[in-house]
């Protein structure tokens, strides 16, 4: 390649050429047709639809689903072992950094709120400032609480969800979903 700073072209000269160097290909992957069917078949749930076609389109999405979780942790560890090699990556705003998740799991609920109270000298606001919002098996505590004073300390709230139950099939023998 020639040095610009030294050479100068004629003034009638008008091209000047560049090298081009490729460092990364970003692939923007359109979806496929089967995943635009899918989209389109679950756009199309409604209440006049057969039992059989809305489990064939739920059917479909967690099929679908499990396969892109499944892709997804492939992914994720092949990531993590390129960038301990080859370092973080940046794309636009977004960093990839590979990086150690910490998990916490009491061993002993019982054995650890002993020691809580015993360090915190019985004080129950030093023993709740360590507890999460979560630290509660609720069924339990309303059986011990009782439903007044469970309902006093605790707030229930709903949102419609689709609930997901699997059945035993040995007790379904003849029955077919309408």
């Amino acid at each position: 390649m020639t040095d610009m700073s030294t050479t100068s072209p004629p003034a009638t000269v008008a091209t000047v050429t560049v090298a081009t160097v490729t460092v990364a290909t970003v692939t923007r992957i359109e979806p496929p047709d089967k995943l635009t069917q899918l989209r389109g078949r679950v756009l199309a749930i409604n209440e006049d639809m057969s039992t059989d076609e809305v489990l064939a389109v739920t059917e479909a999405v967690d099929a679908l689903y499990e396969r892109v979780k499944e892709v997804r942790a492939m992914r994720d560890e092949a990531m993590v072992k390129y960038l301990q090699n080859r370092g973080d990556l940046t794309v636009g705003e977004t960093v990839y950094t590979a990086g150690k998740e910490k998990r916490v799991k009491c061993r002993d609920n019982a054995a650890a709120f002993l020691a809580v109270a015993d360090a915190a000298g019985g004080d129950i606001d030093a023993i709740s400032d360590v507890l999460a919002s979560g630290a509660w098996k609720y069924g339990a505590t309303r059986a011990l609480l009782g439903d007044e004073k469970f309902d006093e300390h605790f707030e229930t709230t709903f949102t419609d969800v689709v609930k997901f139950k699997k059945l035993n099939t040995k007790f379904l023998k003849g029955r077919v979903a309408t």
